[in-house]
């Protein structure tokens, strides 16, 4: 098997791309040395949509992605801003920025052998992403994507959209191989152009990724990169005290204290994009009224939960929008306050309460609900925690019998993608289900809106409206924490999680 993801593209001015959180190791230029093989990292999920990258929205994913798959440009790691070219050598944007041209390097191979033109770069928007890939309702200003010869495509745009070239650099959007897909349907999309390619999965238990002798570009120092599942923390973090690996992703918060005073280990902090939340089937009762929604969001305390879940580790939000993303502007949300929940909960048509149930797939997700059930039980609602895999969770999302979440959305494009990606009637991750036509016409006026200062100005009004009809109940932003050994280096480190490892290595 092999894996496939990331496409990376960016869009004209560099709005400052601190927020994406980047923190990257130092790396000393070695001379006449030699290099661990095999760099071995713990990860705490299973990757689920590893060989269907255009589909994907487990972090996981987009993070191995990195490592096997390029997109047209990519972003410096050195400043988290600058737009580098990667598989487009070269970009234009022309029309006022309603078409945007790439020229593409021709010495591109995909791990099948093929080389790359710009019919696998056409087919993977038109036959993939702009098909029920993840991207898809990002990208809704496309009108056309079009090979103009074997290694220049242009793209076409009902106006200048001051996103695209962050969606384009999602995972999702990664490009792909239209041979290997033809051939093998859906899960050739795991042959990608990058420096690594996919030699094994064995679900629940590891990928194997190997070097790719054909890349265009810097070859990585480590041969292989064995992503092994470990979903119990401790077992995680004893598997780095014990060197069985040398990356610990995700370590719990009860462990960091012994990770730092380890000599031979290195904590690495990075502040958080991730937002927690509680989400609503807006499509079902009660959560279709909008005082039942306003009054949970009365009734959850933050503190306690990121206390329980987090050590203190995480600040509290009440806006959709993390405060991290460019463009952010607070406005009042809802914070604990039972009394007024339950005078909001009294103007629905529940106002003695009712039973429901809790979807999540991580401990520290877990660990909140519970908090929060005890906190619901105050204003009469009996909350049932449901603890799912994550396989199970992504397949279950139409069921009937869902009814609310506790999940996280990490923004890792612009700032109209935290309304884009999880809010609007077409979005990839729109776990409560809102179909709003407000929020969809505003969040696409936004997308076009050339001057800053109103465009910043339209995202706090979105920001405002989405926060006030509760479609969310924010809860809080944590740190981003990675233990790995003392030796590792070339790691660049997300502030959404999605950590690129592909240059990174230990010297011998």
């Amino acid at each position: 098997m092999k894996k496939g993801v990331f496409l990376f593209v960016f869009f004209v001015v560099l709005i400052n791309l601190a927020f994406a959180g980047g923190v990257k190791e130092t790396v000393a230029t070695p001379t006449s040395v030699g290099y661990q093989n095999v760099l071995k990292v713990g990860i705490n999920m299973e990757p689920i949509t590893i060989c269907t990258p255009t589909k994907g929205t487990n972090v996981m994913c987009h993070m191995m992605s990195f490592s096997t798959h390029n997109t047209l440009v990519t972003i410096s790691n050195e400043d988290n801003a600058t737009i580098k070219p990667c598989l487009a050598e070269s970009w234009d944007i022309l029309d006022g920025g309603k078409t945007i041209v790439f020229h593409l390097r021709k010495d591109v191979k995909f791990h099948n052998g093929e080389t790359m033109t710009s019919e696998d770069v056409v087919y993977s928007f038109k036959e993939r992403i702009l098909k029920g890939g993840t991207s898809r309702a990002l990208l809704s200003s496309v009108v056309d994507v079009v090979a103009d010869d074997d290694y220049t495509i242009h793209f076409e745009l009902s106006g200048a959209d001051q996103d695209l070239f962050y969606t384009l650099s999602a995972a999702p959007s990664c490009i792909i191989s239209k041979k290997a897909v033809e051939t093998e349907g859906d899960e050739g999309e795991c042959y990608g152009t990058g420096a690594f390619k996919i030699e094994e999965y064995v679900q629940g238990e590891f990928v194997r990724m190997v070097r790719f002798d054909d890349y265009f570009g810097e070859k990585p120092k480590t041969e292989e990169i064995d992503w092994i599942i470990y979903l119990e923390d401790s077992a995680r973090e004893l598997a780095l005290e014990t060197g069985e690996i040398d990356i610990c992703y995700s370590p719990a918060n009860s462990d960091l204290p012994f990770i730092e005073k380890n000599p031979d280990l290195k904590l690495i902090s990075v502040k958080g994009l991730n937002v927690y939340y509680i989400g609503f089937n807006t499509k079902v009762a009660p959560f279709d009224d909008e005082y039942v929604r306003q009054a949970i969001a009365s009734c959850v305390n933050k503190e306690d939960a990121i206390t329980v879940a987090f050590d203190g580790l995480a600040d509290a939000v009440d806006n959709v929008m993390a405060p991290a993303v460019p463009m952010y502007t607070h406005v009042d949300g809802y914070t604990y306050n039972p009394t007024a929940a339950k005078e909001l909960l009294s103007k629905s048509g529940y106002p003695g309460g009712f039973k429901s149930t809790i979807w999540v797939d991580r401990a520290d997700e877990e660990q909140m609900a519970l908090v929060f059930k005890e906190n619901l039980a105050q204003i009469g609602i009996d909350l049932t925690v449901v603890r799912l895999e994550a396989t199970t969770l992504k397949a279950s999302w139409n069921n009937a019998d869902y009814q609310m979440c506790l999940q996280k959305f990490g923004n890792t494009g612009g700032p109209g993608t935290s309304f884009s990606y999880v809010f609007t009637s077409k979005a990839p991750a729109n776990r409560s289900k809102v179909s709003d036509s407000n929020v969809d016409l505003q969040t696409a006026a936004a997308a076009v809106e050339t001057d800053q200062v109103k465009r910043q100005a339209m995202y706090r009004d979105l920001n405002e409206y989405i926060t006030k009809k509760a479609y969310w109940a924010p809860i809080c932003v944590p740190q981003i924490f990675v233990g790995i050994k003392a030796s590792v280096k070339g790691a660049v480190y997300k502030g959404n999680g999605s950590h690129i490892l592909t240059y990174a290595y230990i010297e011998n």
